[in-house]
């Protein structure tokens, strides 16, 4: 019957549409989408220090600090001892209120239970046996969500906004700090990218035109540019695991549910492709899948000049925008397959009723 064919279609859609979204909720603390920013936080001067190097991640999000040679100890906001980073691992001192800050991008005051002196003896805690550590420094970033009066007064132009510094102490030597520079960058205008994702994902719409009205030939090429977004979105696992350095609980939280919603949608991409009952169904959610879960949710990565990616960012721009544009064309042949389907399955209706 024609309305629960295209009731059981639209809920399937519906319920997709919201899962999706609600499921990579955990990962967007560190996904593609929340790290895409146009702050640009930059060292500029180092100490030079035997075997050690700095880098900022994530445009601001991250500094990271790695010593192979000897141990580093960076000073807290009080000038306390806060993190000893070296060739044997890295400890925290637990003291330190530092120590609790840095766990947030945008925490100014300890959490509930948290206890710190900066005046008191560094209780020292091993947090890793690796030579490098990142954290949420807020000496390199903006502490607040809102933009400075500058900058919100004239977006469109890249300008200094504040310069930075961070104390350390190596062990063959005495306090010195790392200096940087926090800059604004504005980023391009994702209508150019939006508008290429939609040419890149027009031979989905072949099988509309084509005078074979058969429901493997509406679907195909549909299934093909779904597929084909699926696949290049492997991209993501890539950068999940290697654009930024995070903890490795993370990192799999990450990359499981990027595998989760390409899954969907190369299933549903291979469904449509061998066609079949629910074929158009399980392209719909497909769709809907590659839609939110890579498309939606990392919108920023359009207009941001800072991404997270160890791709080109012209690379990580367009999977973005093919991912929302396919959307726009095997969106329109999963309804129009639904639609094909139903005289089918009212046929099969009558013919099982004749024959009851």
């Amino acid at each position: 019957m024609r309305v629960p064919l295209l009731l059981r279609a639209g809920f399937v859609t519906l319920a997709a549409s919201v899962l999706v979204p609600v499921l990579a909720m955990p990962a967007a603390a560190h996904g593609r989408g929340s790290d895409a920013t146009n702050w640009d936080s930059r060292v500029t001067e180092t100490p030079g220090i035997p075997g050690v190097s700095w880098e900022v991640h994530g445009g601001d999000e991250l500094l990271e600090l790695v010593s192979v040679e000897q141990e580093v100890t960076v000073l807290g906001y009080s000038g306390e001892p806060y993190v000893r980073v070296g060739p044997t691992g890295v400890h925290e001192n637990t003291s330190s209120p530092a120590t609790y800050l840095n766990e947030d991008r945008y925490r100014t005051d300890l959490p509930p239970g948290a206890s710190a002196d900066p005046d008191a003896d560094p209780s020292w805690e091993r947090v890793s046996d690796g030579p490098s550590y990142a954290w949420h420094d807020h000496r390199v970033h903006m502490m607040s969500t809102a933009l400075p009066r500058e900058v919100e007064a004239d977006p469109g132009t890249s300008r200094l906004v504040q310069e930075w510094s961070v104390p350390v102490v190596p062990s063959e030597g005495s306090e010195t700090v790392v200096r940087g520079e926090l800059h604004w960058v504005p980023g391009p205008s994702p209508w150019p990218w939006l508008a290429l994702g939609i040419v890149a994902v027009l031979p989905a719409l072949l099988g509309v035109v084509r005078r074979d009205s058969s429901a493997e030939a509406l679907a195909r090429p549909a299934a093909v540019v779904l597929g084909s977004v699926a696949l290049l979105n492997l991209s993501h696992v890539i950068d999940d695991i290697a654009a930024m350095p995070l903890p490795l609980s993370t990192i799999v939280l990450s990359v499981s549910q990027t595998l989760l919603f390409l899954l969907i949608g190369a299933l549903g991409a291979v469904k449509a492709w061998h066609g079949g009952d629910g074929a158009f169904t399980a392209l719909a959610v497909g769709s809907a899948a590659v839609l939110v879960g890579q498309g939606v949710l990392y919108l920023s990565v359009l207009s941001a000049s800072q991404l997270t990616t160890v791709f080109p960012h012209g690379v990580g721009r367009f999977i973005v925008a093919a991912s929302m544009a396919q959307a726009l064309t095997v969106g329109p042949v999963a309804v129009l397959g639904t639609r094909r389907m139903v005289p089918d399955e009212e046929a099969a209706d009558i013919a099982h009723a004749a024959s009851a």
